[in-house]
Protein backbone atom coordinates (compact mmCIF):
# COMPACT_ATOMS: atom_id res chain seq x y z
CA UNK A 1 0.00 0.00 0.00
CA UNK A 2 1.27 3.68 -0.65
CA UNK A 3 1.46 6.30 1.38
CA UNK A 4 -1.62 8.76 1.60
CA UNK A 5 -2.38 12.40 1.91
CA UNK A 6 -5.53 14.03 1.04
CA UNK A 7 -5.18 15.38 -2.47
CA UNK A 8 -7.35 18.48 -1.57
CA UNK A 9 -5.32 21.89 -0.89
CA UNK A 10 -4.59 22.68 2.69
CA UNK A 11 -3.22 25.95 4.11
CA UNK A 12 0.42 24.74 5.40
CA UNK A 13 -0.47 26.11 8.75
CA UNK A 14 -2.97 23.09 9.19
CA UNK A 15 -1.38 20.47 6.73
CA UNK A 16 -2.32 17.03 7.78
CA UNK A 17 0.26 13.81 8.43
CA UNK A 18 0.57 11.55 5.84
CA UNK A 19 -0.59 8.28 6.59
CA UNK A 20 1.97 5.26 5.42
CA UNK A 21 0.50 2.17 6.08
CA UNK A 22 2.70 -0.47 8.64
CA UNK A 23 4.01 -3.30 6.63
CA UNK A 24 4.83 -5.76 9.53
CA UNK A 25 5.62 -9.32 7.38
CA UNK A 26 8.46 -6.94 6.28
CA UNK A 27 9.89 -6.98 9.81
CA UNK A 28 12.49 -9.07 11.15
CA UNK A 29 10.89 -9.70 14.49
CA UNK A 30 7.69 -11.06 12.75
CA UNK A 31 8.97 -13.46 10.71
CA UNK A 32 11.10 -14.11 13.51
CA UNK A 33 7.89 -15.01 15.42
CA UNK A 34 5.95 -16.47 12.38
CA UNK A 35 8.84 -19.13 12.10
CA UNK A 36 9.01 -19.96 15.29
CA UNK A 37 5.95 -19.83 17.30
CA UNK A 38 4.39 -22.96 17.35
CA UNK A 39 8.08 -24.86 17.67
CA UNK A 40 8.57 -22.55 20.57
CA UNK A 41 5.15 -23.36 22.08
CA UNK A 42 5.34 -26.83 21.71
CA UNK A 43 8.70 -27.18 23.52
CA UNK A 44 7.90 -24.98 25.91
CA UNK A 45 4.53 -26.77 26.88
CA UNK A 46 5.81 -30.69 26.65
CA UNK A 47 5.13 -32.28 29.62
CA UNK A 48 8.62 -34.48 29.72
CA UNK A 49 10.39 -30.80 30.06
CA UNK A 50 7.77 -29.20 32.86
CA UNK A 51 5.45 -30.19 34.94
CA UNK A 52 3.13 -27.65 33.67
CA UNK A 53 2.69 -25.00 30.91
CA UNK A 54 5.59 -22.77 31.07
CA UNK A 55 3.52 -20.49 28.39
CA UNK A 56 0.81 -18.90 29.92
CA UNK A 57 -2.37 -18.50 27.91
CA UNK A 58 -2.29 -15.15 27.34
CA UNK A 59 1.00 -14.99 26.30
CA UNK A 60 0.20 -17.96 23.54
CA UNK A 61 -3.11 -14.85 22.76
CA UNK A 62 -0.70 -12.20 22.33
CA UNK A 63 1.98 -14.07 19.87
CA UNK A 64 -0.57 -15.01 17.63
CA UNK A 65 -2.92 -11.98 17.81
CA UNK A 66 0.56 -9.94 16.69
CA UNK A 67 0.90 -11.99 14.03
CA UNK A 68 -2.81 -10.90 12.44
CA UNK A 69 -2.33 -7.27 13.45
CA UNK A 70 -1.98 -4.73 10.89
CA UNK A 71 -3.14 -7.39 7.79
CA UNK A 72 -5.94 -6.13 6.23
CA UNK A 73 -7.34 -9.95 5.33
CA UNK A 74 -7.21 -10.54 8.87
CA UNK A 75 -10.08 -7.45 9.15
CA UNK A 76 -9.92 -3.74 8.76
CA UNK A 77 -11.94 -0.13 8.34
CA UNK A 78 -12.28 2.03 5.50
CA UNK A 79 -11.72 5.50 6.16
CA UNK A 80 -12.44 7.95 3.47
CA UNK A 81 -11.68 11.82 3.28
CA UNK A 82 -14.82 14.33 3.79
CA UNK A 83 -12.42 16.75 1.48
CA UNK A 84 -11.41 15.09 -1.60
CA UNK A 85 -12.95 11.64 -1.24
CA UNK A 86 -9.84 9.82 -1.47
CA UNK A 87 -10.01 6.13 0.70
CA UNK A 88 -7.52 4.04 2.47
CA UNK A 89 -7.86 0.67 3.88
CA UNK A 90 -6.03 0.29 7.67
CA UNK A 91 -6.32 -2.99 9.21
CA UNK A 92 -7.45 -3.89 12.65
CA UNK A 93 -4.75 -4.20 15.29
CA UNK A 94 -3.95 -6.45 18.46
CA UNK A 95 -4.24 -3.97 21.15
CA UNK A 96 -1.61 -6.17 23.06
CA UNK A 97 0.92 -4.16 24.60
CA UNK A 98 3.82 -6.98 24.42
CA UNK A 99 4.70 -8.09 21.63
CA UNK A 100 3.31 -6.21 19.72
CA UNK A 101 5.82 -2.64 18.73
CA UNK A 102 3.19 -1.51 16.87
CA UNK A 103 0.73 -1.59 19.89
CA UNK A 104 3.21 -0.15 22.63
CA UNK A 105 4.00 2.52 20.84
CA UNK A 106 0.34 3.48 20.25
CA UNK A 107 -0.28 2.84 23.91
CA UNK A 108 2.80 5.10 25.15
CA UNK A 109 1.42 7.68 23.22
CA UNK A 110 -2.28 8.03 23.92
CA UNK A 111 -1.35 7.23 27.68
CA UNK A 112 1.28 10.53 27.62
CA UNK A 113 -1.53 12.79 25.62
CA UNK A 114 -3.96 11.35 27.86
CA UNK A 115 -2.27 12.14 31.57
CA UNK A 116 -1.33 15.52 30.02
CA UNK A 117 -4.60 16.75 29.14
CA UNK A 118 -6.92 15.53 31.44
CA UNK A 119 -5.23 14.31 34.10
CA UNK A 120 -2.23 15.64 35.60
CA UNK A 121 -3.01 19.58 36.68
CA UNK A 122 -0.12 22.16 36.16
CA UNK A 123 1.67 21.57 38.74
CA UNK A 124 5.18 20.41 39.65
CA UNK A 125 6.17 16.66 39.28
CA UNK A 126 8.66 14.65 40.22
CA UNK A 127 9.47 10.54 39.29
CA UNK A 128 10.02 8.08 42.16
CA UNK A 129 11.53 4.87 40.88
CA UNK A 130 11.86 2.08 43.31
CA UNK A 131 13.81 -1.31 42.63
CA UNK A 132 13.34 -4.15 45.19
CA UNK A 133 16.29 -6.55 46.43
CA UNK A 134 17.10 -9.18 43.73
CA UNK A 135 15.95 -12.00 45.84
CA UNK A 136 12.31 -10.50 46.27
CA UNK A 137 11.95 -9.77 42.42
CA UNK A 138 10.72 -13.42 42.03
CA UNK A 139 8.13 -12.90 44.31
CA UNK A 140 6.74 -9.54 42.86
CA UNK A 141 6.56 -11.48 39.59
CA UNK A 142 4.58 -14.36 40.69
CA UNK A 143 2.76 -13.18 43.28
CA UNK A 144 -0.09 -10.35 42.64
CA UNK A 145 -0.64 -9.20 46.05
CA UNK A 146 2.79 -8.20 47.10
CA UNK A 147 3.43 -6.68 43.96
CA UNK A 148 0.31 -4.16 44.43
CA UNK A 149 0.71 -4.19 48.05
CA UNK A 150 4.66 -3.29 47.44
CA UNK A 151 2.96 0.23 44.87
CA UNK A 152 0.49 0.54 47.28
CA UNK A 153 3.63 1.42 50.31
CA UNK A 154 5.85 3.19 48.21
CA UNK A 155 2.58 5.56 46.87
CA UNK A 156 1.87 6.21 51.13
CA UNK A 157 5.41 6.81 52.03
CA UNK A 158 6.03 9.30 49.60
CA UNK A 159 2.37 11.10 50.35
CA UNK A 160 3.59 10.80 53.81
CA UNK A 161 6.99 12.44 53.21
CA UNK A 162 5.21 15.27 50.95
CA UNK A 163 2.96 15.90 53.85
CA UNK A 164 5.74 16.34 56.33
CA UNK A 165 7.63 19.05 54.10
CA UNK A 166 4.34 20.70 53.29
CA UNK A 167 3.53 20.47 57.24
CA UNK A 168 0.21 19.37 56.32
CA UNK A 169 -1.23 16.20 57.61
CA UNK A 170 -4.08 16.29 55.69
CA UNK A 171 -3.09 17.09 52.19
CA UNK A 172 -3.51 14.76 49.48
CA UNK A 173 -0.38 14.49 46.66
CA UNK A 174 -1.80 13.05 42.90
CA UNK A 175 0.35 10.24 41.85
CA UNK A 176 0.22 7.71 38.79
CA UNK A 177 2.17 5.01 39.00
CA UNK A 178 3.99 2.18 36.18
CA UNK A 179 5.22 -1.31 36.99
CA UNK A 180 8.00 -1.61 34.80
CA UNK A 181 8.55 -5.53 34.13
CA UNK A 182 12.14 -5.90 32.49
CA UNK A 183 15.68 -3.95 31.86
CA UNK A 184 15.70 -2.47 28.67
CA UNK A 185 19.31 -2.10 28.41
CA UNK A 186 19.84 -5.71 28.49
CA UNK A 187 16.26 -7.39 28.41
CA UNK A 188 16.62 -9.27 32.15
CA UNK A 189 13.38 -9.41 34.03
CA UNK A 190 13.19 -6.68 36.04
CA UNK A 191 10.18 -5.74 37.89
CA UNK A 192 10.13 -2.16 38.93
CA UNK A 193 8.30 0.86 39.75
CA UNK A 194 7.99 4.15 38.08
CA UNK A 195 5.80 6.81 39.83
CA UNK A 196 4.71 10.21 39.04
CA UNK A 197 4.02 12.14 42.00
CA UNK A 198 3.46 15.83 42.54
CA UNK A 199 5.81 17.65 43.94
CA UNK A 200 3.38 19.22 46.81
CA UNK A 201 0.01 18.42 48.18
CA UNK A 202 -3.38 19.76 47.78
CA UNK A 203 -5.36 20.83 50.06
CA UNK A 204 -9.65 21.42 50.57
CA UNK A 205 -10.07 25.09 52.18
CA UNK A 206 -13.56 25.33 54.56
CA UNK A 207 -15.43 26.65 51.63
CA UNK A 208 -14.32 23.64 49.53
CA UNK A 209 -11.70 24.98 47.16
CA UNK A 210 -8.62 23.42 46.70
CA UNK A 211 -4.94 24.46 46.36
CA UNK A 212 -1.40 23.32 45.76
CA UNK A 213 1.14 23.71 48.14
CA UNK A 214 4.32 23.46 46.51
CA UNK A 215 7.66 21.94 48.26
CA UNK A 216 11.14 22.11 48.07
CA UNK A 217 13.25 19.34 46.26
CA UNK A 218 14.30 16.47 48.72
CA UNK A 219 17.76 16.17 49.80
CA UNK A 220 19.72 12.77 49.30
CA UNK A 221 19.03 12.20 53.01
CA UNK A 222 15.74 12.59 53.12
CA UNK A 223 15.24 9.82 49.65
CA UNK A 224 17.50 7.76 51.72
CA UNK A 225 14.66 8.07 55.28
CA UNK A 226 12.26 6.95 53.43
CA UNK A 227 13.74 4.13 51.44
CA UNK A 228 14.65 2.85 54.92
CA UNK A 229 10.73 3.43 55.96
CA UNK A 230 9.59 1.52 52.91
CA UNK A 231 11.83 -1.07 52.84
CA UNK A 232 10.63 -1.88 56.63
CA UNK A 233 7.13 -2.18 55.71
CA UNK A 234 7.98 -4.30 52.30
CA UNK A 235 9.85 -6.69 53.90
CA UNK A 236 7.02 -6.87 57.04
CA UNK A 237 4.95 -7.49 53.62
CA UNK A 238 6.92 -9.93 52.39
CA UNK A 239 6.52 -11.71 55.49
CA UNK A 240 2.98 -11.40 56.10
CA UNK A 241 2.55 -13.39 52.77
CA UNK A 242 5.11 -16.28 53.96
CA UNK A 243 8.12 -15.04 50.94
CA UNK A 244 10.40 -14.78 53.70
CA UNK A 245 10.73 -15.64 56.97
CA UNK A 246 11.14 -13.28 60.15
CA UNK A 247 15.06 -13.35 60.82
CA UNK A 248 15.87 -13.23 57.22
CA UNK A 249 13.77 -10.04 56.98
CA UNK A 250 15.64 -8.77 60.67
CA UNK A 251 19.11 -9.73 58.19
CA UNK A 252 18.41 -7.41 55.20
CA UNK A 253 17.16 -4.79 57.22
CA UNK A 254 20.64 -4.66 58.98
CA UNK A 255 22.72 -4.83 55.82
CA UNK A 256 24.48 -1.42 54.85
CA UNK A 257 23.43 -2.36 51.63
CA UNK A 258 19.95 -3.69 51.33
CA UNK A 259 19.16 -4.04 47.64
CA UNK A 260 16.69 -1.08 48.13
CA UNK A 261 17.22 1.82 45.60
CA UNK A 262 14.83 4.72 45.57
CA UNK A 263 15.59 7.37 42.80
CA UNK A 264 13.33 11.00 42.80
CA UNK A 265 16.07 13.12 40.99
CA UNK A 266 14.04 13.70 37.66
CA UNK A 267 11.53 16.54 37.83
CA UNK A 268 9.91 18.23 35.59
CA UNK A 269 8.26 22.42 36.24
CA UNK A 270 4.20 23.12 36.21
CA UNK A 271 4.92 24.66 32.89
CA UNK A 272 6.78 22.09 31.35
CA UNK A 273 3.49 20.16 29.89
CA UNK A 274 6.25 18.53 26.85
CA UNK A 275 8.85 17.62 29.11
CA UNK A 276 5.93 16.09 31.02
CA UNK A 277 4.84 13.98 28.06
CA UNK A 278 8.16 12.70 28.00
CA UNK A 279 8.45 11.66 31.35
CA UNK A 280 4.98 10.11 31.25
CA UNK A 281 5.69 8.28 27.80
CA UNK A 282 9.27 7.03 29.43
CA UNK A 283 7.48 5.72 32.11
CA UNK A 284 4.56 3.57 29.69
CA UNK A 285 7.50 2.80 27.12
CA UNK A 286 7.69 -0.96 26.47
CA UNK A 287 11.05 -2.83 27.24
CA UNK A 288 11.33 -4.26 23.94
CA UNK A 289 12.73 -2.84 20.61
CA UNK A 290 11.29 -4.96 17.91
CA UNK A 291 13.62 -2.19 15.34
CA UNK A 292 16.49 -3.76 17.49
CA UNK A 293 15.96 -7.89 16.49
CA UNK A 294 18.20 -9.08 13.30
CA UNK A 295 16.96 -12.45 12.28
CA UNK A 296 19.26 -14.69 10.26
CA UNK A 297 16.86 -17.89 9.32
CA UNK A 298 19.45 -19.83 7.75
CA UNK A 299 22.44 -19.52 10.29
CA UNK A 300 19.62 -20.03 12.76
CA UNK A 301 20.65 -16.40 15.01
CA UNK A 302 18.81 -13.96 16.54
CA UNK A 303 20.96 -11.02 17.38
CA UNK A 304 19.29 -8.29 19.58
CA UNK A 305 21.11 -4.67 19.29
CA UNK A 306 20.90 -3.21 23.40
CA UNK A 307 20.38 0.28 23.33
CA UNK A 308 23.16 1.12 25.75
CA UNK A 309 25.23 -1.77 25.30
CA UNK A 310 28.37 -1.90 28.40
Amino acid sequence: MESMACAHPWPETTRPAVYRPRRPKETAFYRLVEDNLETFLVQANDPLCAASPSVPSYAERALRDFLTCGLPGEGFCRAVCRRCGREMVIGFSCQHRCPCPSCATKKMAVTGAKLVDDVIPEVPVRMWTLTLPKRLRFFLDKDEKVLDGTGRILAGEVERFLRQLAGIEDGRCGTVQFIQWGASRDLRRHVHYHQLSTDGVFVVGLDGSVSFREVRPPTPEEIKAVEQRLAARVLRLFVRHEHLEKDEAEKMKAWEFSGFSLDASVAVEADDRKGLERLVRYCARANFVASNVTYLPDRQQVIYRLPKPD
